[in-house]
């Protein structure tokens, strides 16, 4: 961390990591999450950006993954989760301006 700030989180890093700490979630329940919020233009969230983006997470030790105990989520299948470092690196302030933005964005697009 220099300045207060964690280094090197893009805008789909840091809406992500938001996502993950309201709960646990598989890769495609974020996905279905942006979309149900009109994120994914706005941030310029793409499916493979996702999982860039939780691989990266993971490994600056932000988000974890567990593995599903649902035996019909197939093989495989993981939920990432904030860790406590996840949840204290989070600028919250930061956050908050983003969603705001994402709040009023999505209030301006057409329906």
């Amino acid at each position: 961390m220099r300045n207060g700030k964690r280094s090197g989180l893009t805008t789909p890093d840091l809406v992500i990591l938001s996502l993950l700490a309201e709960r646990g979630m598989y890769g495609y329940q974020v996905n279905l999450e942006l979309e149900r919020r009109c994120v994914r233009d706005w941030a310029a969230i793409s499916r493979p950006q996702i999982y860039y983006s939780l691989e990266k997470l993971a490994k600056a030790g932000l988000i974890r993954a567990g593995e599903s105990e649902d035996p019909a989520a197939g093989p495989d299948r993981r939920v990432f989760e904030t860790t406590a470092n996840g949840r204290q690196g989070l600028p919250l302030k930061r956050v908050a301006l983003l969603w705001q933005k994402i709040l009023l964005r999505s209030l301006s697009l057409p329906r």
